[in-house]
């Protein structure tokens, strides 16, 4: 048999490849076809007697129809690379400049908002183009191809492309929606607790960061003689969904790996509630709709360049994702890296002590709040902020009684919950004086920071007689 080789510009993942081997295959002399995304060419294998330079054209046709040039190269390369870096850090600044305006916050729980929780699937869309854009293209494509039996052209074509994209991004909000509810009532039965919730986002970052460099182009795409475990496993929900229409499709894609999704999927664990959970990916699923719409329905107008860039920057921003999960996962554990822990029991509050009035101190980067010794305990207070815990300064071997003033109107959906891996503290803020006790036995620095992390501050352990305790005396 004859085999031709073809290169092939606009290539960027599993996705793409497998949909130019579907065009491809398509193709009446065609007996197999493999594409290679890393080196971006497509190897077809002729039947006999077919004619190589009639299947190399119409092949080529085919592929420029689905948004795929044939015989072109990826156009500058490096200059691609470093537009692709720049577009992804600013989508990457756009991200962290959102979370910590303290007009949105990204996390899913009941007092967080609708919008924040859209506005990081919007960001975040651009992964969703580089993973899924294929599958969504050819929901809309397979009437052009000839995949359908009676095509349709003009006006026509253009809104079966808009109602094929429609009910394509139908299906993965529904789906979504539906995986949050599951997981969410899956984190309430299991009762996770602190150390569950570092675990299952120490593995979700993990997965961002992997995720986020081979998109990026930093690693390799990984090829074997075989497909990969996700393109096998997307070809077995696809070839089961396909006849069922692109809502059917929609809905399959919920269950596909994806670095976001999951991230998304775990804060909807930790989240213990299927209404929140559900909340929370339809909130997260409606943002990625917008550019996952164009993309579907007017993806074969868009250029294979703008396709890599698109793929190149959603890798960058979900490599600072995860590597930001990292660090929530990081502080939700409490690990130390400067001296052990000791830890005692809340001791006994004594009779008649009420809160003090002290130093108050909200702002990030402030100067500690220092202790007030009291009747045998000292007593620290500060005023919740939307975005930020106070730094505490406290002696070391003595009960602590830590009073946090709240309203409505400061308690938000990542703030609402205070943990002390530490000392082994949870506690659920509600409007009013909430108090936290503990014993602090060794001097040292103690992380603590929201539920889910994206809130940090520390409590400064120090021996009694150091000189920034004097001013409590």
């Amino acid at each position: 048999m004859t085999s031709i080789v073809l290169r092939v510009a606009g290539m960027t993942c599993d996705s793409c490849e497998k949909r130019v081997e579907s065009v491809a295959r398509s193709i009446g002399g065609v007996y197999s076809a493999n594409a290679e995304s890393a080196k971006g060419k497509l190897t077809a294998l002729l039947e006999p007697g077919a004619d190589p330079i009639d299947v190399t054209a119409r092949i080529g046709r085919a592929l420029s129809v689905a948004g795929y040039p044939a015989g072109q190269d990826a156009p500058r390369p490096w200059r691609d690379g470093v537009l692709a870096a720049a577009v992804g850090t600013g989508l990457a600044a756009a991200f962290y400049a959102l979370d910590h305006s303290g007009l949105v916050a990204f996390a899913p729980r009941q007092g967080a908002t609708a919008a924040a929780l859209a506005a990081s699937g919007l960001l975040t869309s651009f992964h969703c183009v580089s993973m899924c854009g294929g599958i969504a293209l050819s929901q809309s494509l397979r009437a052009a191809i000839g995949e359908v039996a009676q095509p349709v052209s003009g006006g026509s074509s253009r809104y079966a492309s808009l109602k094929s994209a429609v009910a394509y991004n139908a299906g993965r909000v529904v789906g979504y929606t539906a995986i949050g509810a599951l997981v969410g009532a899956l984190g309430g039965a299991l009762d996770l607790g602190q150390r569950g919730r570092s675990i299952v986002m120490f593995v979700a970052a993990a997965f961002m960061t992997f995720m986020g460099l081979r998109l990026a182009g930093v690693l390799p795409a990984r090829r074997s003689s075989g497909r990969t475990a996700f393109g096998r496993f997307r070809d077995a929900v696809g070839a089961k969904a396909i006849g069922l229409g692109p809502f059917v499709v929609g809905l399959a894609n919920a269950l596909m790996p994806c670095g976001p999704l999951q991230a998304a999927q775990a804060f909807a664990l930790a989240s213990g509630s299927a209404l929140a959970g559900a909340l929370s990916m339809l909130a997260f699923s409606l943002g990625t709709v917008p550019l996952m719409l164009v993309f579907g329905a007017g993806g074969s107008l868009l250029s294979a360049r703008f396709r890599t860039v698109a793929a190149r920057a959603g890798g960058v921003l979900v490599l600072f994702l995860g590597l930001s999960a990292f660090g929530r996962a990081w502080a939700l554990s409490g690990i130390r890296l400067d001296s052990s822990v000791s830890v005692s029991a809340p001791a006994a509050p004594a009779a008649g002590i009420a809160p003090s009035a002290v130093q108050t101190v909200a702002a990030r980067g402030a100067s500690p709040v220092v202790a007030v010794a009291k009747d045998g305990f000292q007593e620290v207070s500060f005023d919740l902020a939307p975005r930020s815990y106070s730094r505490l300064l406290v002696a070391s071997g003595v009960p602590v009684r830590l009073t946090i003033r709240a309203d409505s109107r400061s308690i938000n959906g990542c703030n609402n919950a205070v943990v002390i891996p530490a000392y082994g503290v949870t506690k659920e803020l509600a409007p009013g004086d909430n108090l936290i006790e503990f014993t602090p036995e060794a001097t040292g620095v103690i992380p603590y920071s929201c539920w889910m992390g994206m809130i940090r501050s520390t409590i400064e352990v120090v021996e009694p007689n150091d000189p920034r305790l004097e001013a409590r005396r």
